[in-house]
């Protein structure tokens, strides 16, 4: 091969390299991660608390469907806090333990609970998502108000026997995922496990039941919902 033509082979074969080469440093991997640049978040969520332990004698409040409001404000770090409203309609039983101390149903009434919260949540990924999604755990207490007040059905008992839901402490935890479809919406859902204490009527700590009545008792109740947010 003339040295000229071999000169000009060598010359092409570099500079195809060299241009290959810069095209390889230049180019970037999409990385699964983004940031999250907002910290206010407004939302509205609907569910359910799917199960409920109504207490040793069965007079809480069933399982029935929820629904409310959340305000939230990102901190440093993975945390955020948020302001959670939601209310809830079910429905329980009204026992009467009669003389012989044994329960007997003899109606049903309707139950309507207004919780208001505060939580804190923490991020597993911090101010970022990964593939969009951001899961957390969640951590608060507030105050449960019962608004339905006594019912047509609770007269049918003694007054010492009637359930009064009333107002209780309510704590709460749980676990929850954030799918980011935007930079401005998100969709959520939360798993909960709410506890409630209810006041055991007064009559049935008198009377010789199959267990004995405590003045109060703790119940739980399981909660699903999913809801969307705005972020600001």
């Amino acid at each position: 091969m003339p040295r000229r033509a071999l000169s000009i082979l060598l010359t092409l074969i570099g500079s195809t390299l060299a241009v290959g080469t810069d095209h390889g440093l230049a180019q970037t991997v999409p990385s699964p991660y983004r940031f999250v640049d907002t910290r206010h978040e407004i939302g509205v969520f609907g569910g359910a608390n799917f199960f409920i332990a109504e207490g040793q004698f069965g007079i809480g409040p069933k399982p029935g469907p929820m629904g409310g409001l959340r305000y939230a404000i990102a901190l440093g770090g993975p945390f955020s806090i948020e302001a959670v409203g939601s209310y809830m309609n079910s429905t329980r039983d009204v026992l009467d333990p009669g003389e012989e101390g044994e329960l007997t149903k003899v109606g049903e009434a309707d139950v309507q609970l207004l919780i208001l919260e505060g939580r804190l949540r923490f991020s597993l990924l911090g101010r970022r998502t990964w593939h969009r999604i951001s899961p957390y755990f969640l951590v608060g207490g507030g105050a449960t108000f019962e608004l339905a007040g006594q019912q047509p059905a609770d007269l049918l008992v003694l007054p010492a026997d009637r359930y009064n839901f009333g107002n209780s402490f309510s704590g709460v935890m749980g676990a929850g995922t954030q799918w980011h479809l935007s930079d401005r919406v998100l969709i959520r859902t939360d798993l909960t496990i709410q506890l409630w204490q209810q006041d055991i009527p007064a009559g049935y700590q008198v009377r010789d039941l199959l267990v004995a009545a405590p003045e109060n008792e703790w119940i739980q109740a399981w909660g699903l919902t999913f809801g969307a947010s705005y972020l600001l």
